[in-house]
Formats: structure tokens, C-alpha cells, sequence
């Protein structure tokens, strides 16, 4: 498990200041709209960063329990976030059972793709345990990165002057492994969305050969299908 500061994107916000001012315009709120959050509804948020996603859901009138592995993420989060259900807490959630049965959703936006695929299935059975009968996840992460085509989809970011991907990216993920990861920890796939440049593009959601080459990311909305220890 790599170190919590590695999380800390400060390299980030120091050499792109205006991506981390303009990303929640792009990817996260998409992964919102997948979510759809109701008022009252018990939700966690696993990799919160410094919490804008976990504010934006709190702003639905859900109860929210935004955790990160990273202090200085959380410490950052309760700085810029204040609300009467929204709740941060700095806990790593590989060690640290989440209580079972307690949420209706749950959100990892861009986390898991830096950790091992064991440690992902392994936070996955985590999450599904700690979620409801029906309870739902929506996952983002970046696709392909470590492929050919990630490598040339890099370089034209760079070129563009867009951040490259993170240094702190430890495995590559593509839709099936992701796919295969919510198998194996009790979930099923209900939809996937395809992103461009961060973005949700209507017309390459139609054609998966396609959007599996052009897109850098990868937005899954999954259900819980069965306890994991019933399997």
C-alpha cells in the first residue's frame, strides 16, 4: 500500500493550478449524475480528496461520510467544507472495516488505480458489505493508461497542456478487469460511461470499440448483488 502522501496532489496544484479549479466541472459531476443521490439517503465517499464531490452530494441532502488515507486530504477537506451532514474522517478502509449494512451508496472516484488489483477487490468486498440490500457504487478511474494507446492518449495531453496522468498510478484498468473486480466482490454492472478528455461525449457511448480506443476514463454504476460472505 503506497504512502498516504502520496495522495497529496500539491505537485498537482502547484504545476496545473487551473485543472483541480475546473475538473469538478468535467468528470465528477458526471459521476453524480450516475449516482443521483436522494435527500436522506446514507452515503460514503472512499478517496475524498479534499471533498468538493462529497460537499456537492451533501448539497442533495444526503448524510455523507467522506473518508480519505491521506491527513493532509482531510485536513484540507474540513477546511474548505462545512455542513451538518456531511462528515470527514482520515481512516485507511483496507484495515478498517466499514459498518455493515449502513449506507445506500457509495463513491471511489479515481482511487483505485492507485493500489494493487488485490487491494481493489479487497476494498470493493469492504465497500459491498458496508452497503445495503440493492445498495449502489458508481467507480471512476482513468483506462488504458499503461497501453499503447494510454501512452499516446499522455503525450497529447501534455502536449495540450493538460496535467499527465498521476505519477501515483500503480496499476493499468481497463473495463474489463473492472468489470471483473465488481464479480468478484459482489457487485453487478448496471452502466458504464466512456469519457474524453474528461468529459461525457453522447456519441461514443454508442460505440464501445470505439470509445474503449478515444477514452481516458471510465465511469461503472454497479449494484450490490449478494453479501460477499454468502458466496
Amino acid at each position: 500500500m503506497p504512502e498516504p502522501q502520496l495522495y497529496d496532489e500539491s505537485y498537482y496544484h502547484a504545476r496545473y493550478p487551473d485543472y483541480y479549479k475546473n475538473r469538478y466541472v468535467t468528470k465528477w459531476p458526471w459521476a453524480l449524475y450516475v449516482l443521483k443521490p436522494k435527500a436522506g439517503e446514507n452515503i460514503v465517499d472512499i478517496g475524498t480528496g479534499t471533498g468538493h464531490i462529497a460537499w456537492l452530494i451533501s448539497r442533495c441532502k444526503a448524510h455523507v461520510k467522506s473518508i480519505d488515507i491521506s491527513e493532509y486530504a482531510i485536513t484540507q477537506a474540513r477546511q474548505y467544507y462545512s455542513s451538518d451532514n456531511l462528515k470527514f474522517e482520515c481512516c485507511d478502509i483496507l484495515t478498517t472495516p466499514l459498518s455493515e449494512n449502513t449506507y445506500d451508496a457509495a463513491m471511489l472516484l479515481e482511487t483505485l488505480e492507485h493500489i494493487s488489483r488485490e487491494d481493489s477487490i479487497k476494498m470493493l468486498r469492504n465497500v459491498c458489505n458496508s452497503i445495503n440490500k440493492d445498495g449502489r457504487i458508481v467507480v471512476s478511474c482513468p483506462l488504458n493508461q499503461f497501453t499503447l494507446r494510454g501512452k499516446i492518449r499522455n503525450a497529447v495531453l501534455v502536449f495540450l497542456r493538460h496535467p499527465p496522468f498521476d505519477p501515483t498510478h500503480v496499476r493499468n484498468i481497463t473495463e474489463t478487469s473492472l468489470r471483473e473486480d465488481f464479480q468478484i466482490s459482489g457487485f453487478e454492472v448496471v452502466s458504464v460511461s466512456y469519457l474524453l478528455f474528461e468529459r461525457y461525449i453522447p456519441f461514443i457511448q454508442h460505440i464501445p470499440i470505439l470509445a474503449n480506443f478515444l477514452a481516458g476514463g471510465i465511469v461503472v454504476e454497479g449494484r450490490k448483488r449478494i453479501l460477499v460472505q454468502d458466496e
